[in-house]
């Protein structure tokens, strides 16, 4: 997945906008970005938007770590609780 600089820029600083990378070895292998949304009951929900890992580092956790990062900054940040999971697999 590709994105042009300008646009990720704008993306990520919007405060509601959550963007997450891991690297090996000073290679990007993973990555996570997500937003939080206003509920009508004035509360916070966390949506994750997209979620990938290179083919070669699957298996080793990293999505598992990415999630929770994303995850513990959307409470710090907005006080989301409770979390729930919901999947969709292309």
């Amino acid at each position: 997945m590709e994105f042009e600089l300008s646009n990720l820029t704008h993306f990520l600083q919007d405060n509601n906008n959550y963007g997450f990378i891991a690297k090996e070895n000073n290679k990007i292998v993973g990555f996570i970005y997500g937003y939080s949304l206003l509920k009508p009951n004035g509360k916070y929900m966390f949506y994750v938007h997209s979620v990938g890992v290179l083919p070669n580092y699957q298996g080793k956790g990293i999505g598992k770590e990415l999630f929770k990062s994303a995850i513990k900054a959307a409470v710090e940040i907005n006080k989301i609780e409770p979390v729930r999971l919901i999947f969709e697999v292309d």
